[in-house]
């Protein structure tokens, strides 16, 4: 092997890019913190971030190891400044390290000091071995943890290490957004000439690398003739260099708020592809794939295709399922719930089966894979046409291009006149079309027998809906009282089932208390918790002291009481990725508020009624009067689970309005 011992002739071209303005970023040489860095309090284009990169470089390259060949080296260095108790959670930095085989990823060259001002002078303190921590998360995967010393809001973090990887195909992509700012971000990824790989950008951003070619020298030397008149020669070797180098100034925090699928979907990232690699001899060997290669890949593992015809060893079972079934529907119905009830998941995900489905249903636990895939061929053995679901979870993300390791998740289908069923049996309460929510991200790929494949939307079309009635008495200590009763259907039925699974009656009405701020819960009752086909119901009574305000003898009350919204859950001045609501849903509530006697009606709000354009939503508020009594109907719609960003500044100033609607108080008076 040819082992590196210099290299020239490597022009650095600097890219400036900003995301706020054009500037050229100072030489950050290591243990240089200045006065200025540790005194500054706040980040001048963003003066909410709780910690700031004052830097942030990458460099990734190749080495030639003369026993291991090629070798993977990419160099950190990173300065962080503390500018509140928040961002001291920045005091740990992990590092993951990936592990296959024989195969590891290290860490080495750890370098990091905390700085703090004290006095007036620059005070560091080395972060030491005792700060360092390794720990593995799962067979592939160890976390090494560095645990600075010394940190205080004020303080600046320097670290600097090197991860040497075997993994030498293999491109960690480019992060460029982090959930704070960063001042300054610099990458620069060199390739060698024998690989090739394709580049996507994740994030909606112009990635704009300056990008450009260069030769490399590699001096070696290497053994010539044998025995006694072997001789040590010197040699080199000149390689092309594919050099990508990306420089950003003022880079925005990729700030989350609610109703997004998996935020690192939309952060600012530069993805690697090996697309083919080239031997020393030049014979080519390619990698790319499409979607359609991956499925007919997965289709043929032991723990996928195969399994669907291993049927033996639950014939006998399945033919008492079935004894007495009436159509397609009732076999569908009866499959899932045997399988449902039969099996236990383990809580690992998993697109094959990970024990094989015979032994899983001998043990009555396994896998995703093993659990639905038992689902798919006990369908198909009952004659249905079913075929598997291939998933990426929310949590998992969406994959930027044809990859294995894009699916993590397995569930099944069934097409019964005209209609697609989705089903997922480890998800006991689960009904069919009634996915559980970490399944619910965007679609899904079908595999059928005859190696094709389609796309399948995850996302159900159906509205699930909740319906709330309230009935309060109010007496003039401003004292309420009353009882509640609500219907949930479909997938806010499913929430219901799992969030009240295992939990007992007066825990419930414990947290009912803690939830809505009331002094006593009472007379719970729940139906069909366990009856997937119905919708749940949950009635309870309730009091609380003190729930409206009296002024000079009259009485402010907000007529929604503890089911209004009284907070926009949007927030940002404006948001790149979508609005995910998961489901589309229809929320209804009636309120039926009786007053004390003696007393009248002075104000109430006016009604609204706005829509969101191209029909994604609505929202309804009414309120009317009589004989002693306050009536409140009150509606909200989103007719789509997945809202585009484009629509963001009018929902968020939809939301707005609810908001401020369901604010408004009732006055009342004595007559």
């Amino acid at each position: 092997m040819i082992k590196r011992v210099s290299q020239v002739g490597c022009i650095v071209v600097l890219l400036f890019m900003s995301f706020g303005h054009t500037a050229f970023a100072q030489d950050y040489e290591f243990k240089k913190v200045s006065k200025e860095e540790l005194s500054m309090s706040v980040y001048p284009q963003d003066t909410a971030a709780p910690a700031v990169y004052l830097h942030k470089s990458r460099n990734t390259y190749y080495e030639d190891d003369e026993v291991k060949g090629w070798v993977l080296y990419t160099d950190v260095h990173e300065r962080i400044k503390i500018l509140n108790k928040d961002g001291l959670d920045y005091a740990t930095r992990k590092i993951n390290l990936y592990i296959k085989g024989r195969l590891k990823e290290r860490v080495e060259s750890i370098k990091a000091y905390t700085y703090n001002l004290e006095n007036g002078k620059v005070k560091s303190e080395k972060l030491s071995k005792s700060g360092i921590f390794e720990n593995m998360e799962t067979d592939n995967r160890k976390e090494v943890s560095l645990t600075m010393p010394a940190v205080k809001v004020g303080s600046v973090l320097e670290i600097s290490y090197r991860i040497v990887s075997p993994f030498f195909t293999t491109i960690d992509d480019v992060v460029i957004q982090e959930d704070i700012p960063t001042a300054h971000h610099y990458t620069k990824i060199q390739i060698l000439e024998y690989f090739q790989f394709s580049r996507l950008i994740k994030g909606n951003f112009n990635a704009n690398p300056k990008d450009y070619t260069d030769t490399r020298r590699i001096d070696f030397t290497y053994e010539q003739g044998g025995g006694l008149t072997s001789t040590t020669k010197d040699a080199a070797a000149i390689f092309k260099e594919f050099i990508s180098e990306y420089e950003y100034m003022h880079v925005p925090a990729l700030k989350e708020e609610r109703y997004v699928d998996n935020i690192d979907n939309y952060r600012y990232t530069v993805v690697y592809e090996l697309s083919s690699t080239k031997s020393q001899s030049g014979v080519v060997k390619e990698y790319s794939r499409s979607w359609e290669d991956v499925v007919a890949t997965i289709y043929k593992y032991d723990g996928f295709g195969k399994q669907l015809e291993r049927t033996n060893f639950f014939k006998d079972d399945l033919a008492g399922i079935l004894e007495g079934s009436s159509g397609y529907m009732d076999r569908m119905n009866r499959v899932f719930d045997y399988v449902k009830s039969h099996m236990n998941w383990d809580k690992r995900y998993g697109l094959s089966a990970a024990n094989g489905i015979a032994k899983a249903y001998r043990e009555k636990t396994g896998n995703t894979g093993d659990i639905n895939l038992l689902l798919t061929a006990m369908l198909k053995e009952a004659g249905l046409n079913a075929n598997p679901v291939l998933v990426s979870t929310r949590s998992h993300g969406i994959p930027a291009y044809p990859t294995i390791d894009g699916f993590n998740y397995v569930i099944a289908a069934v097409e019964i006149d005209g209609q697609r069923y989705l089903l997922d049996a480890t998800e006991k309460m689960a009904a069919p079309n009634v996915l559980p929510n970490r399944v619910l991200n965007w679609s899904g790929t079908m595999v059928m027998e005859n190696g094709l494949s389609m796309s399948v939307d995850l996302y159900p079309k159906t509205i699930s809906q909740v319906s709330t009635m309230l009935n309060v008495e109010l007496d003039d200590f401003g004292d309420i009282s009353g009882s509640v009763r609500a219907n949930r259907t479909l997938l806010e039925a499913l929430d219901q089932r799992r969030a009240f699974e295992n939990e007992s009656p007066s825990k419930i009405e414990e947290d009912l208390m803690d939830d809505y701020n009331l002094d006593l819960v009472s007379d719970l009752e729940l139906k069909n918790l366990n009856d997937t086909s119905k919708p749940v119901s949950m009635s309870y009574s309730f009091e609380k002291e003190g729930a409206v305000e009296i002024i000079d003898g009259d009485i402010y009350l907000n007529p929604m009481f503890f089911l209004g919204m009284y907070e926009n859950p949007f927030k940002l001045d404006e948001r790149n990725y979508p609005i995910n609501f998961v489901h589309p849903y229809m929320h209804r509530k009636i309120i039926n508020i009786t007053l004390p006697e003696g007393y009248t009606v002075t104000n109430v709000p006016e009604a609204l009624n706005i829509s969101l354009p191209d029909g994604l939503g609505a929202y309804t508020f009414n309120i009317g009067q009589s004989n002693g009594k306050l009536n409140v109907v009150c509606s909200i719609t989103m007719k789509q689970a997945v809202v585009p960003s484009m629509y963001y500044e009018t929902l968020k100033e939809f939301y707005g309005q609810r908001v401020a609607k369901e604010s408004e108080r009732v006055i009342i008076s004595k007559s």
